[in-house]
């Protein structure tokens, strides 16, 4: 899978493949230099951009952790502290049950 995105377009017919979406995002984790350069990446792939940013998206947040979000695009959320509070009680609740 490390020629998703390369030399193996992501956007024709194995359009949404599983095999594409993880091999993608298991790329980004590896070699991205940040959450915004990985993610802006993967969109300028195309074909399912949506699934695969979500599924980077979601590596890249476990490698680099929240301070690893652009800070403006925080800034752009309607309830950040909110949102923030419940990922705290979140995390806690995790590390309680492991």
């Amino acid at each position: 899978m490390a020629e998703a995105g390369r030399g193996r377009p992501i956007d024709g017919p194995d359009r949404g493949f599983c095999l594409f979406t993880a091999g993608v995002a298991l790329r980004m984790a590896a070699e991205a230099p940040s959450v915004e350069a990985g993610l802006r990446a993967v969109a300028a792939f195309g074909g399912d951009t949506d699934t695969n940013a979500a599924v980077a998206g979601a590596l890249l947040g476990a490698r680099d952790g929240a301070a690893g979000l652009p800070e403006a695009w925080l800034e752009r959320l309607v309830d950040a502290d909110g949102i923030r509070r419940e990922a705290e009680a979140l995390g806690a609740l995790a590390v309680s049950m492991a």
